[in-house]
């Protein structure tokens, strides 16, 4: 990866400053067995906060392009006991202040949980009279559910 690649990336995230709910992207989903064997997936969003956002600044000045990335915030979410969003899903991330190994506090994600779809409808507009009763929309995944 090569700098302009990696400022580009970095700029498109959010810094989260306080604990509390943040609006977030999906930006990547993996698999991953944890050392206990418990079976879940590692879900990426495009917030950091202070920590990560400082990490990553140094790792850019010393050339690590890639490692600078991977500091945004991430949470493991247990396969067949949480609720697991899909890439590019827009999301209500929780975030807490918790404990590190290090004894340190950091705000992290605590849980997450999906966005309801908004309603929304077209209008027919182009006459001299009021526009015509609205024609109702279904949500982009309703429509690929059928």
């Amino acid at each position: 990866m090569d700098k302009a690649s990696a400022i580009s990336i970095l700029n498109s995230l959010t810094v989260v400053e306080t604990s509390g709910a943040a609006t977030a992207k999906v930006s990547n989903i993996n698999h991953y067995i944890r050392e206990d064997g418990m079976s879940g997936f590692i879900v990426s969003y495009n917030l950091m906060n202070l920590f990560g956002a400082t990490k990553a600044q140094q790792l850019l000045d010393e050339g690590d392009y890639q490692e600078a990335c991977n500091q945004n915030l991430t949470s493991f979410q247990r396969d067949g006991q949480d609720w697991c969003p899909v890439k590019d899903e827009h999301v209500k991330v929780n975030i807490g202040e918790v404990s590190t190994r290090d004894g340190e506090i950091a705000l992290l994600p605590i849980s997450v949980i999906p966005m309801p779809d908004a309603k929304v409808s077209k209008m027919s507009f182009g006459g001299t009279s009021a526009p015509k009763e609205a024609e109702v929309v279904e949500p982009e995944e309703a429509k690929q559910a059928k």
